[in-house]
């Protein structure tokens, strides 16, 4: 039996596939809690998993983000709003993460953290621990890659893969721009780290893949771009199966529809563009 600490950010489609692994692991006989924001703690509670709150600062409600963030609401969808979301949502809290995450391990020494490509706060917190005190940090890839390869232009983009060297040029060439356009973010994420005592080695992204014990992707090959550079610790390991995320769900009406083979086309809105399910 391990003690397993599983992270998320607060946002839904964030939290219910590592809830899902939360359950399953408790199911497994092992001891886990939670740590997310508040407004899933009864979520959480009901699977019979243990929860622990983000602390004042990190657990805001992204149902609410206009009132939590005006400013961000100012700006018209594009690169300036993504900025911000990363820098204010992503970045800026990770000092708080940090400190709620040690009390947590210093209450429930944990031998694995497992968390999600969005959520940078355990990637410090681990890694600014004495190397005899870190527990093994398994990262969840819940969505595409972000971190870059000679493979693929940058996260992003929308560029297909283009083979031989052409390709070769125009990724590398893709890749610098990105890090560029990134300069300002990378600096100010540099900063918060080594305000916690972390170090962020390289490019923000691709540091969440290095200094992981595992990156475990929630897909198969098939659904990725190929990459050739990936590291030995990254594994594809399918996605999560529907019962271990499933509670009382109900099919809708129109559920049955879907078998009469013909093609299915499905649209999400996102995490974060959906108040208006109208217009937006």
């Amino acid at each position: 039996m391990s003690r397993v600490i599983v992270c998320s950010n607060s946002v839904d489609g964030h939290v219910a596939p590592l809830l899902a692994v939360a359950r399953d692991l408790l199911g497994r006989g092992h001891r886990v809690v939670f740590y997310t924001g508040s407004q899933f703690r009864q979520r959480v509670l009901a699977c019979g998993v243990a929860f622990w709150a983000f602390p004042p600062g990190s657990d805001f409600d992204v149902r609410d983000l206009a009132t939590e963030f005006p400013q961000w609401m100012a700006l018209p969808p594009g690169r300036a709003r993504s900025a911000y979301e990363l820098k204010e949502i992503g970045i800026k809290p990770i000092p708080v993460q940090v400190r709620g995450l040690h009390k947590l391990l210093e209450a429930f020494p944990a031998d694995v953290v497992i968390s999600e490509q969005t959520l940078f706060g355990p990637f410090a917190a681990v890694q600014g621990l004495p190397a005899m005190e870190r527990p093994k940090l398994v990262t969840l890839g819940i969505l595409n890659p972000f971190f870059q390869s000679v493979d693929t232009a940058p996260h992003g983009t929308g560029l297909l893969p283009l083979s031989g060297w052409e390709g070769d040029v125009r990724n590398l060439a893709l890749n610098a721009e990105a890090r560029q356009n990134f300069a300002s973010i990378q600096a100010y994420a540099e900063a918060i780290f080594m305000s916690v005592g972390a170090h962020l080695d390289g490019y923000l992204f691709d540091a969440v893949l290095k200094h992981s014990d595992y990156y475990l992707q929630l897909t198969v090959p098939g659904f990725e771009y190929p990459r050739g550079d990936l590291p030995s610790h990254f594994r594809f390991i399918g996605p999560i199966p529907p019962a271990l995320g499933a509670t009382n769900y109900e099919p809708a009406p129109w559920w049955p529809e879907l078998s009469q083979q013909r093609p299915v086309v499905v649209v999400s809105q996102g995490t974060f563009a959906n108040a208006d399910l109208v217009s937006v």
